[in-house]
C-alpha cells in the first residue's frame, strides 16, 4: 500500500516538473526584439520608465507698460542676437481706491441722489447699473489714497454718505520671452534697457506656451 502511494506522489512530481518547464520554454528569450515587432511593456516597467523632459527654460524681461516700449526693447535685443517674442499679460497687482455712495434701495432712490449731486455741483459720478453694488453711485477710482480721501472729505462735507473701498486696478502689461539657451543680455545692455524702462526686471522661468 505504501509503495503505491509513493509511486503516485512520484508521478505527480514528474507531471509538475514537466508542466513547469513547458511554461518556462514559452517565455521570450532575453535580447533585442526583432525589427518591427513591438515589445510588450508591463505596467511596473512603464511606471519606472523615465518621463518626458520638462518644458524648456526661458528668460523673460518686463513688465513693460506699453507695446511701444516692449517693441523698442525687443528690437534692441534682436541687435544683440536674441530673438525675443512679445507676450501680453493682465496685471492685477496694483491697488486702487474707489469712492462711492452705497447702493440705494431702488433705481428711483438712486436717481434722486443723482439729482442732489447735480444740484450740489458735483461732477464725475456714475450710477452702477448691475452687480453687487447695483444702484450705488461711483464718485471715482483713484490710484493714490490721498486723492481718494480728499474726494471722500469733499462729498461728506456736502452731506453725502460716501465711502472708500480698495479695488484692483487691472492693466495690460507686456513681457519679452526667449529660450534661455540663446543667452542673456550683458549687464551694460540690461542697464541701458532699464534706464529707459524703470521697474522692469529679468527672470528665468518655464517657457510660456508656444515658445
Amino acid at each position: 500500500m505504501k509503495v503505491a502511494i509513493y509511486l503516485l506522489l512520484l508521478a505527480n512530481l514528474v507531471v509538475f516538473l514537466w508542466h513547469y518547464r513547458s511554461l518556462d520554454s514559452l517565455a521570450p528569450a532575453a535580447g533585442p526584439e526583432p525589427d518591427g515587432v513591438p515589445r510588450l511593456v508591463l505596467a511596473r516597467e512603464q511606471a519606472a520608465a523615465p518621463t518626458a523632459p520638462a518644458t524648456g527654460r526661458c528668460l523673460s524681461l518686463g513688465p513693460f507698460a506699453t507695446v511701444a516700449g516692449a517693441e523698442a526693447a525687443r528690437k534692441y535685443l534682436e541687435q544683440l542676437g536674441i530673438a525675443a517674442r512679445r507676450r501680453a499679460e493682465r496685471d492685477t497687482s496694483r491697488r486702487g481706491f474707489w469712492v462711492y455712495i452705497p447702493p440705494a434701495s431702488d433705481r428711483k432712490a438712486a436717481r434722486r441722489t443723482l439729482a442732489r449731486l447735480k444740484a450740489a455741483g458735483v461732477k464725475d459720478h456714475l450710477l452702477v447699473a448691475a452687480g453687487p453694488h447695483r444702484n450705488a453711485i461711483s464718485l471715482g477710482v483713484f490710484s493714490r489714497p490721498q486723492l481718494a480721501r480728499r474726494r471722500l472729505a469733499a462729498m461728506r462735507k456736502k452731506g453725502f454718505p460716501a465711502r472708500i473701498e480698495p479695488v484692483p486696478l487691472p492693466r495690460r502689461v507686456y513681457w519679452l520671452d526667449w529660450p534661455a539657451a540663446e543667452g542673456a543680455p550683458g549687464p551694460e545692455h540690461l542697464a541701458q534697457i532699464k534706464e529707459k524702462h524703470p521697474g522692469i526686471g529679468q527672470l528665468e522661468q518655464a517657457c510660456p506656451a508656444g515658445l
